[in-house]
């Protein structure tokens, strides 16, 4: 793996921090490497397009608050994303240096930029407010805090609607605190109170009257809850549902204690997320059962070797038909073997069991990561439907409905953070345009 993690024995029992420090001799260094391009390949690479061959010079010149600030111009999560977003796949792997000798370690410079400034009490830095109560957002993850922060840069406080009692999204309540140490997130996301926005907590807003009170509203709900595998044995003792475990784990809830080996259903980001932390829970070994093919499996590369480095192994065309179970507790998984067929709408070729073709892997834990289901709401609203939610502009974000927009993973299906940051970015520039128009038309007398 990456030089960038601890060794996978020093870090598979621990939930403290798996990246090594970097020091400013090896960010300038690396930086150094850069072959500066005309025409920078790697900016194409990034969701958010930030300015990546501009901050790279800053570094070289040593001049870090001028690359956060390069950064932060299309990415307020500049440490969170240099931790999490999937660099290897994309910027990285668009980068010219690739073709020489090894790509240019964006994604450890974006990290060691964004957590110098967090370590320097450096800090964003808003105009004074010229709108208030104009704008509405629902959802305080990755989109919707995107959405609040670049409103906030043009003048705009918007109202910002979270279910949760916590804000963050998926990078709070998903991300494990070993690759994403909360005092990092919280420290990106203390803008909230330096800028004067409101945190109006409602586990289910009502969008149909929110839509009729704000000139515009960002809908960024994310994702429903988890589903289930709808399979006999689910409510044994030893079932976990993955969505549920992280989220007791990061937010500082007592941890459940694992013993013997453990079973993920699932082939997704997650899936390898609930292993790595099953591996900390005390789990002696870990399997990823996956009902498709390896190239079939969503999870990216990069966080599958994350795992796998540390021991937890995978196998593939595996449909699990039920949870077995001893005395109330979990005793292990039987499973039919997989063909596959035709692709379904995600492209990918959909498994069918094959006749007579059964296998039981002993397990005292099971996780579910299979996904989730329907999000909030939204067609309360009479929005036309895309593909995987609301339709929008992908310029603008803007749906059928005039001054309602949406964004991130509702839009999208379940795409990176920096994604959903992109989505709130141009969501909050459509919206502050339309704020601004509407604010120098005439009035009626």
């Amino acid at each position: 793996m990456s030089s960038k993690h601890l060794p996978p024995d020093l870090r598979r029992t621990s939930l403290a921090d798996v990246f090594v420090p970097q020091r400013l001799q090896w960010a300038v260094a690396e930086a150094s490497r850069c072959l500066m391009c005309d025409d920078a390949p790697c900016q194409q690479g990034c969701a958010a397009n930030v300015d990546i061959k501009k901050f790279i010079r800053a570094l070289r010149s040593r001049n870090i608050r001028q690359a956060a600030n390069v950064i932060r111009d299309a990415n307020f999560l500049i440490a969170t994303c240099g931790r999490i977003c999937p660099q290897r796949e994309l910027c990285e792997a668009r980068c010219t240096a690739a073709g020489l000798s090894r790509p240019i370690a964006i994604g450890e410079l974006q990290r060691f930029v964004g957590e110098t400034v967090i370590r320097g009490g450096v800090k964003p830095t808003f105009p004074e407010a010229t709108s208030r109560g104009q704008v509405g957002i629902i959802g305080a993850g990755p989109a919707g805090l995107a959405a609040a922060y670049y409103l906030r840069r043009a003048g705009i406080v918007a109202d910002l609607y979270e279910r949760r009692a916590v804000v963050g999204g998926i990078p709070m309540v998903g991300i494990p605190t070993f690759r994403l140490p909360r005092a990092i997130l919280n420290a990106e996301l203390a803008f909230l109170a330096d800028a004067g926005i409101q945190v109006i907590h409602e586990e289910a807003a009502d969008l149909a009257a929110l839509a009729t009170r704000y000139a515009a509203l960002f809908v960024a709900c994310g994702l429903g809850g988890p589903r289930t595998a709808g399979i006999p044995g689910e409510t044994l003792r030893g079932v976990f549902v993955a969505d549920h475990l992280l989220e007791t784990v990061n937010l500082g809830a007592e941890a459940p204690r694992f013993h013997g080996p453990t079973v993920v259903l699932g082939g997704g980001n997650t899936a390898f997320d609930a292993a790595s932390l099953s591996l900390r829970l005390g789990s002696g070994s870990v399997l990823v059962a996956y009902r498709r093919s390896d190239t079939e499996m969503p999870a990216w590369r990069e966080h599958r070797d994350f795992s796998m480095d540390e021991g937890v192994t995978s196998r593939f065309l595996l449909i699990p038909e039920e949870i077995l179970g001893d005395g109330g507790a979990v005793s292990g998984v039987r499973f039919s073997r997989a063909a596959l067929g035709a692709a379904d709408r995600s492209g990918r070729r959909l498994p069918h069991p094959i006749p007579g073709s059964h296998e039981t892997i002993a397990c005292s834990q099971v996780v579910l990561a299979i996904g989730n289901d329907k999000p909030c709401a939204w067609e309360s609203l009479g929005l036309k439907a895309g593909d995987k939610g609301p339709a929008v502009d992908p310029a603008t974000m803007a749906t059928s409905r005039p001054g309602i927009f949406a964004g991130g993973d509702l839009v999208n299906g379940g795409g990176t953070v920096v994604q959903a940051v992109a989505d709130g970015r141009r969501a909050a520039a459509a919206i502050a345009a339309r704020i601004f128009q509407d604010d120098l038309r005439p009035r009626e007398p």
